[in-house]
């Protein structure tokens, strides 16, 4: 990787809303066109991506990072990783463990009508508790920077890598953000028919809160466990309630 393409890194992750390719041309003090090249081979690499709005194109760096990744020895996060006595595993001073995929449907043996809230309550915690440990490992700040399309896209690629599922597409409105997932784990692993990514999309109000500060309503639309190909996710963004 050339040097130019390491600073256009550095200047994207800087840039939470993403850089034009003025701006980044401005930054590196090169000419548009040369940034765009090397802007083009970055995306090929998979490193880097754009938005269309109606200024122009917003780069950003797409999140390729998983939960998973940290705990690879060959990767710079696992400075973060360590155990204490007694075997506990803490990244940074948060503490983890791994966990069978049967965690959730035991829930819902455990609880009956009462899961689906237990698990989207579980998914909230779990979403604002992701979004800390991407800023802390990757240096990319999400906290409080509006419900920006790419770092939604980076959180969650963050935690559907894990097993839970593949990101497809997100759709961003003036009124309300549509997210769709391929693949999901729980109309897997759930008996029965009927919504069941109830943890995925408290997960998704999790990160919203982090990114925005407010408690804003998210909910199951779709859900191949209705007969979809895919799972639906609606974030209304004019719509919060209290914590």
């Amino acid at each position: 990787m050339s040097n130019i393409e390491k600073q256009i890194i550095e200047i994207l992750k800087k840039k939470p809303k993403g850089a034009t390719i003025k701006e980044i041309a401005e930054e590196l003090g090169i000419n548009k066109m040369t940034a765009l090249r090397y802007l083009e081979v970055l995306k090929t690499k998979g490193i880097v991506d754009y938005e269309e709005n109606r200024r122009a194109k917003i780069w950003y760096v797409v999140g390729e990072t998983s939960l998973l990744e940290i705990f690879k020895s060959e990767k710079p996060y696992l400075k973060f990783l360590k155990y204490e006595q007694g075997n506990i595993l803490l990244l940074d001073d948060i503490l983890m463990v791994v966990l069978p995929a049967s965690f959730f449907s035991n829930i819902y043996d455990l609880y009956g009508e009462e899961a689906s809230q237990k698990l989207y309550q579980l998914g909230y915690e779990f979403g604002k508790t992701l979004s800390f440990i991407y800023e802390i490992n990757t240096g990319v700040k999400v906290s409080n920077i509006g419900l920006l399309p790419a770092t939604v896209r980076s959180l969650l690629s963050f935690f559907l890598r894990g097993g839970f599922g593949e990101l497809e597409k997100i759709e961003d409105y003036k009124d309300k953000m549509v997210i769709k997932i391929k693949n999901s784990l729980f109309p897997k692993i759930l008996e029965g028919k009927g919504k069941k990514c109830h943890f995925l999309a408290g997960y998704i109000a999790g990160i919203a809160n982090v990114l925005t500060g407010k408690n804003l309503k998210v909910y199951e639309s779709k859900c191949v466990g209705e007969g979809y190909n895919y799972c639906e996710f609606v974030i209304m963004k004019n719509d919060s309630t209290a914590e």
